[in-house]
């Protein structure tokens, strides 16, 4: 949020911009968050966003008492900016949206995830890794320097060039000599897999909470036989698997929760532009996972860190800051 006005219905303490907190010690260059120009407003909870004729007029905020037998709604009070961020991930992005009617008919739609077989599916009936290839791939020997990554693993994977010849999704199988393997996929978008609002509320504040429905579509099962046969093929027919059929309870929700404000062209295709604005609202932008239109194989983690970065430096060169 840029240039915020807050406005209290009761007191709250605020932290002023330059107002040093022991507790907010990430540091920016050489300043921590607390030094520099960026409020933190902590124990704030955004309960609806405010839209009128295509702008967001501002934000009803609420904070929780410190009663953890009996936590209750506290101070409410209002935001006000020239410019909104929304990044609360794929779930939470399209339930304010929702809670709060802004947005068009695909909020909450295109819920993607990888998903990952809850156990062995792909079995192995000989060995097709030599020993040396094996400790490769599981990363055995190998003792990372102090201060860096833990370690790695191998997955094998087919390039981007066969998966595009072929019209299908990626997918990692994890590497073993003998055994089972399991298997973490590339999901198709799906219109009519989605987060919708629920019946339910949560106790503090009285909003409806988040119903996930998640649906694989038939491009998945091309995806999931396609790979499965050019694995068996790359491995001269040392494995077999079962068919899509039979894996209805097989695929879990692995994280990387993705989609619900998909990037289109247009508000005929998704819910964000190029630069990550709501379509039809002109102050409200939109940051994370959520914006992903397409999934990919890999962790999303750098990909929303290269948006974020692009939208800020969109926003630092923008008009409406400038004003």
């Amino acid at each position: 949020m840029a240039r915020n006005q807050i406005t209290q219905d009761n007191k709250k303490k605020v932290l002023p911009n330059n107002q040093k907190n022991p507790g907010i010690s990430r540091r920016i260059g050489k300043s921590t968050i607390g030094n520099s120009k960026v409020r933190v407003i902590v124990n704030a909870t955004v309960l609806n966003i405010v839209e009128q004729n295509g702008s967001v007029q501002y934000l009803n905020v609420a904070s929780m008492n410190d009663d953890a037998s009996n936590p209750q709604k506290q101070t409410k009070f209002t935001v006000h900016a020239s410019v909104y961020i929304l990044a609360c991930g794929s779930v939470e992005n399209a339930r304010q949206l929702l809670l709060s009617g802004v947005g068009n008919k695909f909020v909450g739609r295109y819920f993607m995830c990888h998903p990952l077989t809850s156990s062995g599916v792909i079995s192995t009936n000989q060995p097709y890794l030599s020993a040396p290839q094996l400790n490769l791939m599981q990363g055995a020997g190998w003792t990372p320097p102090a201060g860096t990554i833990s370690g790695f693993q191998g997955r094998f994977t087919v390039n981007s060039q066969t998966a595009t010849r072929l019209g299908i999704g990626r997918c990692w199988f994890w590497a073993s000599n003998f055994g089972s393997d399991r298997m973490y996929m590339e999901m198709a978008p799906n219109f009519n897999s989605f987060v919708e609002l629920a019946s339910t509320v949560d106790p503090v504040f009285g909003q409806q909470q988040t119903h996930i429905h998640w649906e694989l579509s038939d491009q998945d099962k091309v995806t999931y036989e396609t790979n499965c046969n050019l694995f068996q093929q790359a491995t001269n027919n040392s494995i077999s698997f079962p068919g899509w059929e039979t894996l209805a309870d097989e695929w879990v929700v692995n994280g990387h929760h993705l989609g619900t404000t998909r990037m289109a062209a247009s508000a005929n295709d998704g819910a964000v532009d190029k630069n990550l604005k709501l379509l039809g609202v002109d102050n409200l932008y939109v940051a994370g996972g959520s914006v992903f239109p397409t999934t990919g194989v890999s962790n999303p983690t750098m990909t929303i860190i290269t948006l974020s970065l692009r939208l800020a430096d969109y926003l630092k060169n923008s008009a409406a800051l400038k004003s």
